[in-house]
């Protein structure tokens, strides 16, 4: 199997600075950034038996199985960003490995914080194929010595492939950074500017296209003699969207693509099981239900007792910076409301996240920046009363504050 890829680089208008960072297209830890414009390995040649990670030891259509899992210690205390290489790779993850090297030659398959780690889920089967999608979370260290760390982390890879159960031929393989956001890449960086300890600069950007796929299904080479110059051009678009619809395998019992990657990001975020609204239209839901608006923030929400609240009491939405920005700009006649909503949000932001609580003419009537909500050194809150019980601070703040919100709803 020839797998091929597709790249363009991130430029600085592409580059969105987040208010704590300086100007930084004259950073010196840059460099590395600005002089990755290819890829590096465009072409490679994989055996289809390298595939069989991707497999789960029990073959079960629509449950989603972990295939690299970070473990507890590493999803509450993170890794460290002061690295430069990544540790041995197990035997089973090789294959990862390999692809996102075809990137850049210093990919880290395991991120540094949550979400972390590669799932993936089986849509359907066709005989012998298996449908599979799955979901990766990795990122790349761009620098070397003597500068500092710098981290460039994909909001995430999706893909499919389709392979025979016993790894023996694989169809069809794509792998990709999804690009329909205005932002999908984070890059945090390690900087001692003005004094002897290190600080992290971080900034989010867009990348217009991170791309892995397979040139053509797999062949067997000895048998056939082809080479691989010829294979490589053996398929293109046209041809291979003719292949797929021969494997399109749907029907009641089976997902669509997008319903798949959904359950993905299920697996990977269990507090979307309560459904999140795009900005505008959780207002709209609000307004039916005659509930307040609830906007997301970290892992807390994982709680069942977070969600409870939210799910009885809230709708919730979450929304970028550069999206509030788009629908304050928009000052028609039937825009102006949801303007004026997204301009009470914005105001009352602070960097890096804040979650607040919005009636339906947008008031905020409660808000906790992640700050305040992961400080574990404040001994003057009435939090300290309320975690006797074994529940952890963060999660208790967060109950506190939306029970908050609600009394002053009342």
């Amino acid at each position: 199997m020839h797998k091929y890829i597709s790249y363009e680089a991130i430029t600085k208008n592409n580059l969105y600075p987040c208010p704590t960072s300086k100007i930084i297209i004259e950073l010196d830890e840059l460099h590395s950034l600005k002089l990755w414009t290819h890829p590096f390995i465009p072409r490679l040649n994989f055996a289809v038996r390298h595939f069989k990670s991707f497999l789960p030891k029990e073959i079960q259509i629509g449950k989603p199985y972990w295939i690299i899992e970070g473990n507890q210690q590493q999803r509450t205390e993170h890794l460290s960003s002061n690295r430069y290489y990544p540790s041995d790779v197990a035997n089973n993850h090789v294959i990862f490995h390999r692809l996102l090297s075809m990137f850049h030659v210093r990919p880290f398959i395991l991120s540094r914080f949550p979400p972390q780690g590669t799932a993936a889920v089986i849509r359907a089967r066709h005989g012998p194929f298996l449908d599979i999608y799955f979901r990766i979370h990795a990122e790349f260290q761009l620098n070397t010595p003597p500068y500092h760390p710098f981290w460039y982390t994909p909001a995430q890879f999706q893909g499919r492939l389709i392979i025979h159960e016993n790894t023996s031929e694989l169809t069809y393989f794509h792998m990709y950074v999804p690009n329909e956001k205005r932002l999908n890449i984070d890059m945090e960086w390690l900087t001692n500017r003005g004094g002897p300890s290190t600080s992290m600069e971080v900034d989010i950007g867009y990348m217009p296209r991170m791309e892995l796929r397979s040139a053509a299904p797999s062949i067997n080479m000895n048998e056939t003699g082809t080479s691989s110059e010829h294979f490589v051009s053996s398929l293109n678009d046209r041809l291979y969207e003719n292949l797929l619809k021969s494997f399109n395998w749907m029907n009641g019992t089976f997902l669509n693509e997008q319903a798949t990657y959904d359950l993905l990001e299920r697996f990977f975020y269990p507090f979307k099981e309560i459904p999140y609204y795009e900005y505008r239209q959780a207002f709209q839901k609000a307004e039916e239900t005659n509930k307040l608006i609830h906007t997301i923030i970290l892992w807390v929400l994982e709680s069942s007792a977070v969600q409870h609240l939210l799910r009885e009491y809230f709708v919730s939405t979450w929304a970028l910076v550069v999206d509030l920005k788009a629908i304050i700009s928009n000052q028609s006649n039937d825009a102006i409301k949801d303007s004026q909503r997204a301009k009470q949000a914005l105001d009352n932001y602070s960097f890096p996240v804040q979650s607040m609580i919005q009636q339906h003419d947008g008031t905020v009537i409660a808000k906790m920046n992640a700050n305040d909500l992961l400080n574990f050194e404040s001994t003057s809150e009435q939090f300290l009363n309320i975690i006797s019980d074994g529940t952890n601070l963060p999660t208790k703040r967060y109950i506190h504050f939306l029970e908050r919100a609600l009394d002053r709803q009342n």
